[in-house]
């Protein structure tokens, strides 16, 4: 089974979409993860009309911030339920080729210390609520695990890391090591201001 995590920063013009369209045709996933849509329901819903084998289940932007996607061939799979929230979807999925059942987290996570404890609590509720289930928790959490984690910037310890640190713990969560490419995320500047960090 490929399942696959992509934060697209907004699907809502025409070239974004033809890209993740090709993205599909060439990786060909069985579960699709989006964060940072930036579309509402109604225009997700749309655009995923031209994809015919694709079924999904949207949560709208706040503005221009925001939004999530889980997308599945419905072809080979089966979604059993579904829960959302503004920061997070729930999906419990069958696989029909592999008969088994599994649930997916997809979450995008407040960028902003402050609401960051209390969101990482409420993410520590719904797993302990969905104990016993084959979880998968496919993420933006805005916030690095290590402080390798992290290129340039002042060097300063983030305030929450050690919070991070313990949810993940906590909740006996294994991290899946990239690939390829170390970093998720970066400010786009150039020698002295640059960062680049792992967020997902």
């Amino acid at each position: 089974m490929k399942i696959i995590t992509w934060n697209v920063k907004g699907c809502n013009a025409l070239d974004k979409c033809r890209l993740i369209k090709r993205g599909l045709d060439q990786l060909r996933p069985d579960v699709v993860l989006l964060q940072e849509t930036k579309m509402d329901k109604v225009e997700a819903k749309t655009l995923m009309g031209t994809w015919k084998q694709w079924s999904g289940v949207f949560v709208d932007s706040e503005g221009t911030s925001g939004g999530l996607g889980i997308l599945w061939n419905s072809n080979i799979q089966k979604v059993e339920e579904v829960m959302v929230s503004n920061m997070w979807q729930v999906c419990k999925f069958h696989s029909y080729p592999l008969n088994v059942d599994f649930t997916i987290i997809n979450v995008y996570g407040p960028s902003k210390s402050t609401l960051q404890i209390f969101f990482w609590r409420t993410q520590s509720s719904l797993i302990w609520d969905l104990e016993g289930d084959l979880l998968i928790i496919e993420d933006d959490f805005n916030a690095i695990l290590e402080l390798s984690d992290k290129l340039g910037g002042k060097g300063e310890i983030p305030a929450n890391l050690a919070h991070f640190q313990n949810f993940v713990t906590e909740n006996g969560l294994r991290e899946i090591k990239s690939k390829e490419g170390q970093y998720t995320w970066s400010n786009q500047r150039i020698s002295g201001q640059h960062v680049s960090e792992k967020l997902d």
